[in-house]
């Protein structure tokens, strides 16, 4: 069966695809502009609706149970039908999951929401470095990535605070409406700009391997180790949690979580160039390094200073540091360790193993968190960060 990839070549030598950067820049920013304008109202939300942190972690546990193979499979898909339509679908499972958060009348109804959510996330992040990582060159990756990533920071310097201020006017529900809208012009910018970087010659056949698809690929095995653990130490504390921990321990407003989140992006942004422009002159290894030792900082803080007002300081800072140095040199490191063929499959089946293993710890961070207090989930995740130190020491960096 006969390949093609698109790329553009001057003198025979590949260069960057502008339009394709442009597009997934748009992308980005409009599924980041949807994504800030519902995070903060989220929990607030789920809690005039009878949710607590233990519920939101129960929440979170199942819909990545429920999502996490059928992404393996939409990945795979991808590898065979190319990324265009299946980034498409993404952005469209967005817009979709937005709108039933809008309708609910219980927090019931954010379980198939969240479902859709998270299979949305587990195709669009896979498909979205792709992308990415096939319509640049590696002198320059990190950096082009980072650039990028922009367009998904840019809009958390000020929506999620007028998320907050929005919210407590016209209410939560009102917020994710507008999201839902923001996400659905995303499906049309996508579907209208970008175009495929890999596709077949010949209509390929779509039998899949179980175990082609579950057994990792043991060349990736250092990523798959340090990948593991931090789902599972962010898992307990971090993803999808820790806000609705303020929420309850501290019985924050909307409005603060939106300059939370305002401000660990605005950093987050600054910070990312740098880390970007960094990690193609020094290696990847070495952010990712640095990355591991922001979340021992962050944890420090949360368990030593549990005041809201010194969480408004520290919080933006360390996690800034956690997104910058990780994001962008993670997805170069393993864009340049997977071949172009199976590249989807190969990244999306080290977030399935990885998220597979750490799937019930946000409800045990939200269980520990009900019935231990705040330190609780804090003291357990942070052993399991120096682990993932000693892990990140051990990446090895791709081949030059």
């Amino acid at each position: 069966m006969k390949m093609s990839q698109n790329r553009h070549l001057e003198g025979g030598s590949e260069v960057i695809d502008r339009r394709n950067v442009a597009g997934l820049f748009l992308a980005r920013f409009l599924r980041s502009c949807s994504m800030n304008l519902q995070r903060p109202v989220l929990p607030t939300f789920a809690s005039s609706l009878g949710a607590d942190s233990e519920k939101m972690g129960m929440i979170q546990s199942i819909s990545t149970m429920v999502a996490l193979p059928s992404s393996l499979f939409l990945g795979r898909i991808a590898d065979k039908l190319g990324r265009k339509i299946m980034f498409t679908a993404s952005m469209a499972l967005t817009s979709l999951s937005r709108v039933i958060y809008a309708l609910s009348g219980s927090w019931i109804h954010f379980i198939p929401a969240s479902i859709i959510g998270s299979i949305s996330f587990r195709t669009y992040r896979p498909l979205s470095t792709t992308i990415g990582a096939e319509s640049t060159v590696k002198e320059s990756r990190a950096l082009v990535m980072s650039l990028l990533s922009l367009g998904w920071m840019i809009p958390g310097f000020f929506l999620p605070y007028l998320a907050g201020i929005l919210a407590e006017s016209v209410g939560e529900r009102a917020v994710i409406w507008i999201s839902a809208g923001i996400s659905a012009v995303g499906v049309i910018t996508v579907w209208t700009i970008i175009r495929e970087t890999f596709r077949f010659s010949e209509p390929p056949e779509l039998k899949i391997s179980i175990k082609e698809l579950l057994v990792p690929n043991r060349d990736l095995a250092d990523i798959y180790l340090l990948k593991t653990i931090d789902s599972i130490s962010y898992g307990i504390w971090m993803r999808g949690v820790l806000f609705m921990f303020m929420v309850d321990a501290f019985g924050v407003t909307s409005s603060y979580l939106g300059m939370l989140s305002s401000l660990r992006n605005v950093l987050s942004a600054i910070m990312s160039v740098l880390a970007g422009w960094f990690s193609d002159r020094v290696g990847r290894k070495k952010l990712l390094v640095i990355s591991e030792v922001f979340g021992i900082l962050t944890l420090l803080a949360l368990i030593l200073l549990p005041d809201p007002h010194a969480i408004m300081v520290y919080y933006p800072i360390l996690v800034s540091g956690i997104i910058a140095t990780w994001s962008s040199p993670y997805s170069a490191l393993l864009s340049e360790r997977t071949s172009i063929r199976d590249r989807v499959t190969e990244i999306t089946k080290v977030d399935f193993i990885s998220s597979l293993v750490g799937l019930p710890f946000p409800y045990v961070g939200g269980s520990l968190f009900r019935r231990f207090g705040w330190r609780a989930p804090f003291l357990l995740a942070l052993p399991l960060t120096f682990i993932s130190l000693l892990a990140a020491c051990r990446i090895r960096e791709p081949e030059a």
